[in-house]
């Protein structure tokens, strides 16, 4: 399959299991913005058993845990979004 998060790390890895990584986004307007990657592709989060999307939910919150205290931000968001490669 022809995919560039599966076919690479997706960026500068930061953190990675068996199950998923955590990359930065080089974005200028949302500095600090981290992908969470599942290793495998799925279409959809409610394809993931109740325990895969409780593992994964851990994973961005734990990048977020992190990231608030490294950087300090005044809010730290969390969005989801999808492609062929399910991502949060």
């Amino acid at each position: 399959m022809d995919c560039e998060l599966c076919n690479s790390t997706g960026g500068l890895l930061l953190w990675q299991e068996d199950f998923c990584k955590v990359v930065p986004v080089e974005d200028d307007e949302h500095p600090g913005t981290c992908r969470v990657i599942l290793n495998r592709h799925t279409r959809e989060m409610t394809d993931l058993t109740c325990a895969e999307r409780t593992r994964l939910m851990h994973a961005v919150f734990a990048t977020q845990a992190a990231m608030r205290e490294i950087a300090a931000p005044d809010a730290a968001a969390l969005a989801a979004r999808l492609r062929r490669h399910m991502q949060s």
